[in-house]
């Protein structure tokens, strides 16, 4: 497929990034509404979490189907519908009057968001050349923390002073000024040809890719030590280190903050110095795995936020990279099912962490043993890459 004109392709990465933090925005702004819907429904905190699960099974259905539909249909107008069906499901979710309706409605909302990605991944490969495409994914890619960031800096304020139904509206709001910004901002790419070979056909390639599965697990065992440092750090600071919630909350937002950062200079910095991409993710996973180690050592709260700081970015650097190489191995016809794939296995890292950490911390009665387990996940991390060969020749 040709290069999409140059002039707007930056104005293009723009808009597919905010088209993937909506997505993000949508998943999390369930944290700061929880505690008023579940007292208002009445409902248990298990039921509360079932309206997280609900999201991801939807949003994890949604990878592969999303990426034969980006591949095959214009992903301009498929990220149009997707964002467009996602606003309209939180328009609905803040009008429900029963726990069950909210239920399917996230269920929905995390099918229309789980296509997102792979058509994002595909806009980039149109508009970029190769050599570029590390940058323009470094940008997307700071998606999850900007996304996580906005549901909890403006989430809470906007619960508090309007109520929760206020606040899952004016994310539908922002969905639909998105989608508005879809139709003005991006092009629709050539009409892709007729497709002669199979729907799973990409599917198929990638998984006889043993080059291709060894980068998605380098990138899921990364996954499973960064999202569960986001999901547990504060439980550990108020529960083994008795700090309070404020504290915990603090260091996450500095964390998400040097994240988007992180993402937005990974590839120009590899770029500008001519680094060897899978290099680079070996000492970057290195890097990680030294920090939740040294998490296991500390107490005090300055230097636990100076290495969370650098645990933000050396943990948001390989995004760009890991999707590029990802993109690099895959034939035109099947980038955004290829990068599809890539981010489900990641997703199984960031599922995974919930269940292994929960279960650790049963058994011994802390939440420190996290920082042995996510180390652990790092050297596997360092392994993958390491067995990684690299580009097709």
């Amino acid at each position: 497929m040709k290069n999409m004109i140059g002039h707007s392709k930056w104005l293009a990465l723009f808009t597919v990034t905010l088209a993937y933090s909506f997505a993000f925005l949508t998943r999390y702004i369930w944290s700061p509404v929880m505690s008023t819907v579940g007292a208002e429904f009445r409902i248990s905190s298990t039921q509360m979490g079932l309206y997280m699960t609900a999201f991801m099974v939807g949003y994890l259905i949604m990878q592969i189907p999303g990426g034969i539909l980006a591949d095959r249909l214009q992903p301009k107008y498929l990220l149009m519908v997707t964002v467009g069906i996602a606003s309209a499901g939180s328009l609905v979710f803040s009008m429900i009057d029963s726990y069950g309706l909210g239920l399917a409605v996230r269920a929905v909302e995390g099918l229309c968001c789980g296509g997102i990605y792979s058509s994002c991944s595909k806009v980039v490969s149109m508009y970029f050349q190769r050599k570029e495409r590390a940058v323009a994914m470094g940008i997307l890619l700071s998606s999850p923390s900007l996304g996580i960031l906005l549901a909890n800096s403006f989430g809470e304020p906007l619960n508090e002073s309007l109520g929760w139904r206020a606040t899952i509206r004016v994310v539908a709001y922002l969905g639909l000024a998105v989608v508005v910004l879809l139709l003005l901002n991006v092009r629709a790419g050539e009409k892709p040809a007729a497709g002669k070979s199979g729907l799973l056909d990409g599917a198929k390639l990638y998984l006889a890719d043993r080059q291709q599965i060894l980068l998605a697990l380098s990138g899921m065992f990364a996954m499973f030590a960064s999202v569960g440092f986001a999901t547990w750090m504060n439980t550990y600071m108020k529960s083994d280190l008795h700090f309070s919630g404020i504290y915990g909350g603090m260091l996450l937002t500095v964390y998400s903050i040097v994240g988007i950062a992180a993402a937005c200079i990974s590839g120009p910095l590899v770029k500008r110095f001519g680094w060897d991409p899978r290099r680079f993710l070996i000492l970057l996973f290195l890097g990680g795995a030294l920090c939740t180690l040294a998490f296991s050592q500390l107490r005090g709260y300055l230097p636990l936020l100076c290495v969370g700081v650098l645990y933000g970015v050396v943990v948001n650097l390989p995004s760009a990279h890991l999707a590029d190489l990802c993109i690099r191995r895959s034939p035109e016809a099947h980038i955004a099912t290829m990068c599809a794939l890539e981010n489900l296995i990641f997703q199984a890292g960031g599922m995974l962490q919930s269940w292994v950490i929960g279960a650790a911390a049963d058994v011994t009665g802390s939440y420190h043993c996290m920082w042995w387990i996510f180390t652990i996940s790092g050297v596997l991390s360092v392994v993958c890459m390491t067995l990684f060969k690299g580009d097709k020749t």
